[in-house]
C-alpha cells in the first residue's frame, strides 16, 4: 500500500503543474472558481502582464499550501479500501460517500482527477477518527471548501491561539475548545462566501 506523499505522487504533467500553480482559494463556490482560473489562464496566454502581481502572489502562495498538504499522508480509494480489508474498491466508495454525507469524512480533488482522503482523519483500521467529528462536523456542513478545511485542521490558528485543531481535538481536555473554534471559523467561512 502506498500512501501518498510529495514524493510518492505520480509525476505530474505540465497542465496539472500549472493547474495546481494558478489554482485559487474557493470563495464562492466551484463555478465561479473554474470561471475565476479559466479567465485569468485566458489573460496570461494573451498577455502576461495582464495579472496582477499581487493576484500571481496568491496563487503561488495557494499552490505552496497545497503542494505542503500533498506532501502529508492521504489516501485514494484502492489504498483506503486495502487498509479497510473491504470487499471492493465500489464498497469503500459508498462508504465514503456516505462519511462525507454525514461530514464525517473530508476528501479533496487531487492532481489526475483523483479524489484523495487526508490520512490525519483516520485511525489504524482506515475508519473516522471519533474525537475529530466535532471539528470536521461544522466546517462540513457549512460547506469550507476542501483544501480550506483540510488548511485550517492541521496547521496553526489564531482561534486557537496558534494552535492546532486536529491536535487540541485529539486531547479530551481542549477538544471542546477545538469544536467552538471549528464553528466560529466555519461561521466565518460561510459568512465570506455568502458576501462574496
Amino acid at each position: 500500500m502506498t500512501i501518498h506523499t510529495r514524493e510518492t505522487s505520480p509525476r505530474l504533467s505540465a497542465t496539472e503543474k500549472r493547474g495546481l500553480e494558478w489554482h485559487w482559494v474557493e470563495v464562492a463556490g466551484q463555478r465561479s472558481q473554474e470561471a475565476r482560473k479559466a479567465l485569468i489562464e485566458s489573460l496570461v496566454a494573451r498577455d502576461p502582464q495582464a495579472v496582477s502581481q499581487a493576484s500571481l502572489a496568491q496563487g503561488a502562495r495557494e499552490a505552496a499550501r497545497r503542494n505542503a498538504l500533498l506532501a502529508t499522508p492521504w489516501l485514494t480509494y484502492e489504498e483506503l479500501a486495502y487498509m479497510r480489508a473491504d470487499a471492493s474498491v465500489a464498497s469503500t466508495r459508498t462508504a465514503v460517500a456516505r462519511l462525507v454525507g454525514k461530514h464525517r469524512l473530508l476528501t479533496v480533488p487531487v492532481p489526475g482527477g483523483r479524489t484523495g482522503i487526508p490520512a490525519f482523519q483516520l485511525d489504524d483500521a482506515g475508519r473516522p477518527r471519533d474525537e475529530l467529528a466535532g471539528v470536521l462536523r461544522p466546517l462540513l456542513s457549512a460547506g469550507v471548501p476542501p483544501w480550506q478545511a483540510w488548511t485550517w485542521l492541521t496547521g496553526p490558528t489564531s482561534l486557537l491561539s496558534g494552535g492546532v485543531p486536529i491536535e487540541l481535538a485529539e486531547n479530551p481536555e481542549t477538544r471542546a475548545r477545538a469544536e467552538r473554534a471549528a464553528e466560529r471559523f466555519a461561521a466565518g467561512a460561510s459568512t465570506a462566501d455568502a458576501g462574496g
